[in-house]
């Protein structure tokens, strides 16, 4: 029973790897090819998309520094749960005005020729 917990939370956490993989592929990709106004709109998506993973990771380094709670029941469905929120809270959240500014920047550091 418990052996099946694993190999799920194993192959949630690779699913969830890749996908933040390919995000950060496509940034290297952009930063190597920018040859028109396409690719600036590209370039713009993302950084976006960066902007949400580096918010994510630390939205859950944040959540590993406050202790347990032994009381309730952190079973896998509140992990998932939890990681979704984080997901969705970290794409609204690079469209705030601070990442924002972070995003201009990064747009035209990447967009130097």
């Amino acid at each position: 029973m418990e052996m099946g917990n694993y190999q799920i939370k194993e192959s949630s956490l690779i699913q969830q790897k890749s996908s933040e993989q390919k995000q950060i592929d496509n940034i290297k990709k952009m930063s190597q090819k920018q040859e028109s106004n396409n690719s600036d709109k590209e370039l713009k998506k993302a950084i976006s998309d960066f902007s949400a993973v580096f918010l994510k990771m630390m939205f859950k380094s944040m959540r590993s520094t406050l202790p347990e709670n032994k009381y309730l029941d952190d079973g896998y469905a509140k992990e998932v749960f939890t990681e979704m929120m984080d997901k969705e809270v970290s794409k609204l959240g690079s469209g705030q005005s601070t990442f924002k500014n972070l995003n201009k920047v990064m747009f035209e550091q990447l967009s130097q020729k």
